[in-house]
């Protein structure tokens, strides 16, 4: 989105935390030329945590990094089911 151009990790995220996670990440790929993908949380103003599978790789020229091309997926929905299964799971086992 335009909310998104020409800023960083650090502009983007409220989390510092995350945010120099990501941008490990980001100096990681540039060194390696290798693909990753990480999750990572984040609160959005609400103050609900949402969460993303984030996908990134090295946009490579004449075998030099000249970009990266990052993909973000929100994953919230199925975390929060994982975490229900966990819940019932553990109560199931509690009442054995």
């Amino acid at each position: 989105s335009k909310q998104l151009i020409g800023k960083n990790d650090f502009q983007i995220l409220s989390n510092p935390i995350h945010a120099a996670k990501l941008h490990a990440c980001e100096k990681q790929i540039l060194r390696s030329k290798k693909e990753q993908v990480i999750e990572i949380s984040q609160e959005i103003p609400t103050g609900e945590i949402k969460y993303f599978l984030c996908r990134y790789k090295p946009l490579i020229h004449e075998e030099e990094v000249v970009g990266l091309i990052a993909i973000s997926i929100d994953i919230t929905h199925h975390k929060y089911n994982e975490s229900l299964q966990l819940q019932k799971k553990l109560k199931e086992e509690q009442l054995k």
